[in-house]
């Protein structure tokens, strides 16, 4: 082999050296899942719920994500944070997400919330949550009512007790 040969051969090699390694930095892929825990849970109005978001690189090279989440209702929704870098090959991020449910919310109202992560490729993923409303606001007129009913009953039997009753 001549010099000339050797030395392109020992450049293309020394390229290859150099690209391969970042090669994996910059592939991505939509090998990875996006899990939410709890998927349907029931909450009062007037709280707030969180949910362990995890984005899992099922892929064979490191990745990266961003998390954007919307809701049908508009309400207060707060991600922990919403990129996870350099996620590696079999391994996870996990983030949270709490929603705050207005107080004036009605019983049995539902809501969707969507999380969609997105990777360094482009590729998006949807996991979907509803949650549901179980009762108002705690100091509502209905608790009031209650204890006008329950005085009333008591001054009642009182009554009937003194006056010689049953």
């Amino acid at each position: 082999m001549n010099i000339r040969r050797r030395a392109g051969l020992a450049s293309l090699f020394a390229l290859f050296l150099l690209v391969f390694p970042f090669s994996s930095l910059v592939q991505a892929s939509n090998d990875y899942s996006v899990w939410v825990d709890p998927k349907n849970p029931l909450v009062y109005a007037g709280e707030t719920c969180s949910f362990e978001i995890t984005v899992t690189n099922e892929g064979d090279n490191i990745d990266n994500y961003t998390l954007e989440v919307s809701d049908n209702a508009g309400w207060s929704l707060e991600l922990q944070e919403n990129q996870g870098k350099d996620v590696n090959p079999g391994e996870s991020w996990i983030t949270t997400l709490s929603v705050t449910v207005p107080k004036e919310t009605e019983v049995g109202f539902q809501n969707e919330v969507t999380i969609k992560a997105i990777n360094s490729a482009g590729v998006e993923k949807n996991s979907v949550v509803m949650i549901g409303v179980l009762r108002g606001d705690v100091t509502n007129w209905g608790y009031v009512a209650t204890g006008v009913g329950i005085v009333t009953a008591a001054i009642v039997i009182v009554l009937v007790l003194w006056k010689g009753g049953i």
